[in-house]
C-alpha cells in the first residue's frame, strides 16, 4: 500500500513539471516595439511606422476610436508601418503596436505595447455661411454644423492686405460681428476645427459678403410742441443721402411714408388734439435705388394739452379756496399756481387729477390769486399747456386780528394815521386831513425839502370826460418812516391848473397793496400788505431809515377798474411808462418796481 502511494506521489509531481514545462514554451521571448511614431495624417489616410524588433515575426497594429471609447485590432503584417485608410473627418484617433514571434505555430505577443500616438483628423469643410441680422454696425454669421468638430474659427476679409484675417473661435455655429463701418461691403469666411493637444482645421467655407446697413437715426424726439403744432429733430447721421420719415395710420394699422427728409427736423401744423406715432430710418441713394437703415424708437407728437377754462375761485367752509375749472380732454392731470407778491412770480401750490383743487388752512385775510395748467405725458416726458387766465380772491381770515382803536378812530385817526398790528405798518384813515389838499406837482417838488426821498409814477388817463392819475410813491418819509402810497385823483378837463382833487367816495377805486422789500442778503421780502377794498389813498408806512434805497423797495398792485373803458385808459398809460401787467376780468395786477 505504502508502495502504491509512492508510485502515485512520483506521477503527480511529473506531470507538474510537463505543465509547468509547456507553460515555459509558450512564454514569449520577443521584445517590446519601443518606438511607434506618426508619419502623417489626413483627411483620407493616416500612415505609421515604428522600430524593427529582433526575432518579431510581424506586428499588431490597435486603434482607438475616440467617439466609440475603445481599443480594437485592425492590422496583423510583417511590415514596419500601417496605412489606415478607414478615416472620419473630424474624428481623433489613437494607435499602439506589439510584436510577435510564432511558438509552436502560434503566435507569441511582446508583454507590452508600444508607446501611444494620436491623429487628430481635419474637420469637413463649413457650409450654409450666410449673414443675418445685418445691422448699420454689425451682422450675425450663421452656418450648418459641421459633424465631429470641436469649434470654428471665423475670419473677414481685409482690403488693404488683401488676406482673411482672424476674428474669433466659437463653439457655436454663429458669430457677432460688431464694430463695422456703416454702409460697407464685408467678406467672411469660417472654418470647422478639431482640437485635442494638436488642432487641425478643415478648409475655408465659401465666402459670405454682405453690405452693412446705412448709418442708424440719431437722438430721434419730439423736440418742441406748441398749442397746434409741434417739431420733431433727430441728429444727422454720418454718410447717408437722407432720411425716410413714416406715421402710424390708427384706422389701417399700418406704417405709411410721409416724407423723404434732408433736413434733420419736420414740424406738424394745425394738429391740435392728435396724437401720432412716428418712425424714421436713414437712406443712402445710388443709381436711382434706396438703401433704407433701421428704423429709429418710436416717437409721439403731440401738440400741448388744452388751455384750462372757466376757473373759479371760493372761499369753502374749512377756511380755505376752493377752485374749479372746466375738464381738458386727453389730459393727464392739471398743476396749480399761485403768484407770490414776495418774489413776483408764480410758483406751483399742487397738482390733481381732477378739475378741483383745494387750498387749505389759511390764516391771513388777503388778496390770493390762482392759475391752472393741463398737462400730458408723451415719450416719458410731461407736456403743459400754458396757464389759463388767473383769477383772484379776497379771503377774509375768520381770525379777528386784535385791534387798539375803535371805529370812530378808523374814520378820521389821530393826525390822519392808524397803526395796524398785525402787519406792524402806519397808514392813513379812510378820510384823512390830506384828502382836502389833493394834489399838486409842488408836493413832490417840496419833498426833499422836508427830507423825502422817494420815486414816483404817474398813470394818467380821461375817463367819462374827466382827467384821471392814479399815482404811485415808494422811498423815505422824513427821519422815521419809509413805505409807499398809491393815489387816486381826478380833475375837470377845463382846468388849466395841473391841481387835482382826491377822488370822491363815488370815484374810489378797489385795490390791494403789497409792499416788498430787498434785505441785505438780496432776497425779496414781504413786509406789508393792505388789503383789497376801497381807496383813494391806500398808504403803508414802517419805522426806520431807507435814504436812496427807493430801488430796493417794490408794489405788487392789484386795481379794479370800473368798466372797460377805464381799463383800456389804465393799460394803455401803464404801456406809455413801460410796466408789465395781466388782466383778469375788470382787474389789473402788476408790479411797480
Amino acid at each position: 500500500m505504502k508502495k502504491l502511494i509512492r508510485t502515485m506521489a512520483i506521477l503527480f509531481i511529473c506531470m507538474l513539471m510537463l505543465v509547468s514545462s509547456a507553460g515555459l514554451s509558450m512564454a514569449s521571448a520577443v521584445g517590446n516595439v519601443k518606438t511607434l511614431t506618426l508619419k502623417s495624417a489626413s483627411a483620407s489616410a493616416v500612415t505609421l511606422q515604428w522600430s524593427a524588433v529582433s526575432g518579431a515575426k510581424g506586428y499588431r497594429v490597435y486603434k482607438y476610436i475616440a467617439s466609440q471609447k475603445k481599443w480594437k485590432a485592425v492590422k496583423t503584417t510583417t511590415s514596419r508601418s500601417y496605412k489606415d485608410t478607414a478615416i472620419v473627418r473630424g474624428e481623433i484617433y489613437q494607435y499602439r503596436v506589439k510584436a510577435y514571434e510564432i511558438k509552436n505555430e502560434k503566435k507569441v505577443f511582446s508583454e507590452k505595447y508600444s508607446n501611444t500616438v494620436k491623429a487628430v483628423i481635419a474637420p469637413k469643410k463649413v457650409t450654409g455661411l450666410k449673414a443675418t441680422s445685418i445691422k448699420s454696425t454689425s451682422v450675425i454669421l450663421k452656418w450648418n454644423k459641421t459633424d465631429k468638430a470641436t469649434g470654428y474659427r471665423v475670419y473677414k476679409y481685409n482690403p488693404t492686405s488683401k488676406k482673411y484675417e482672424k476674428l474669433g473661435d466659437t463653439a457655436e455655429t454663429s458669430y457677432s460681428v460688431t464694430g463695422l463701418d456703416s454702409n460697407t461691403t464685408y467678406k467672411f469666411k469660417v472654418k470647422a476645427y478639431t482640437k485635442s493637444g494638436k488642432t487641425k482645421y478643415g478648409s475655408a467655407s465659401n465666402a459670405a459678403t454682405v453690405k452693412t446697413r446705412p448709418a442708424d437715426v440719431k437722438s430721434f424726439r419730439l423736440s418742441k410742441s406748441t398749442a397746434d403744432s409741434y417739431t420733431l429733430s433727430w441728429g444727422k447721421s454720418k454718410g447717408v443721402s437722407g432720411y425716410q420719415l413714416q406715421k402710424y395710420n390708427e384706422s389701417t394699422q399700418k406704417w405709411v411714408s410721409v416724407k423723404r427728409l434732408t433736413s434733420t427736423s419736420y414740424t406738424v401744423s394745425d394738429a391740435s388734439g392728435v396724437q401720432t406715432k412716428y418712425r424714421l430710418r436713414t437712406y443712402v441713394k445710388s443709381d436711382n435705388k434706396y438703401t433704407y437703415g433701421a428704423f429709429s424708437k418710436t416717437v409721439t407728437g403731440s401738440c400741448l394739452p388744452g388751455i384750462p377754462e372757466d376757473l373759479k375761485a371760493a372761499v369753502n367752509s374749512d377756511n380755505g379756496i376752493s377752485l374749479t375749472w372746466s375738464k381738458v380732454s386727453g389730459a393727464s392731470g392739471y398743476t396749480v399756481y399761485s403768484y407770490s407778491a414776495q418774489n413776483g412770480s408764480w410758483s406751483t401750490a399742487g397738482s390733481t387729477k381732477t378739475n378741483t383743487f383745494t387750498v387749505k388752512n389759511i390764516k391771513n385775510t388777503d388778496t390770493y390769486r390762482y392759475a391752472v395748467s393741463s398737462y400730458i405725458y408723451i415719450n416719458g416726458q410731461k407736456l403743459s399747456s400754458e396757464k389759463c387766465e388767473s383769477v383772484s380772491i379776497l379771503f377774509e381770515s375768520k381770525e379777528k386780528p386784535d385791534s387798539i382803536y375803535s371805529e370812530e378812530m378808523e374814520k378820521s385817526g389821530i393826525l390822519g394815521y392808524l397803526y395796524d398790528p398785525k402787519e406792524g405798518c402806519f397808514y392813513t384813515s379812510a378820510d384823512p386831513w390830506q384828502r382836502v389838499v389833493g394834489y399838486n406837482s409842488v408836493f413832490d417838488v417840496m419833498g426833499p425839502f422836508t427830507l423825502i426821498d422817494f420815486d414816483t409814477v404817474r398813470l394818467r388817463f380821461e375817463y367819462q370826460n374827466k382827467d384821471w392819475m392814479i399815482q404811485l410813491w415808494k422811498g423815505q418819509y422824513g427821519l422815521v418812516f419809509y413805505g409807499a402810497e398809491v393815489g387816486v385823483y381826478t380833475k375837470p378837463k377845463d382846468r388849466d391848473v395841473m391841481h387835482y382833487d382826491a377822488a370822491s367816495d363815488s370815484e374810489m377805486l378797489k385795490m390791494s397793496m403789497t409792499f416788498i422789500e430787498k434785505n441785505n442778503k438780496g432776497v425779496w421780502k414781504e413786509k406789508f400788505t393792505r388789503p383789497y377794498g376801497d381807496y383813494w389813498w391806500c398808504t403803508g408806512f414802517l419805522p426806520g431809515t431807507r435814504y436812496g434805497k427807493y430801488d430796493r423797495m417794490k408794489l405788487d398792485m392789484r386795481i379794479t377798474m370800473k368798466d372797460y373803458e377805464m381799463l383800456s385808459g389804465v393799460t394803455t398809460a401803464l404801456k406809455e411808462n413801460n410796466i408789465d401787467y395781466t388782466v383778469q376780468g375788470l382787474d389789473v395786477y402788476f408790479v411797480y418796481e
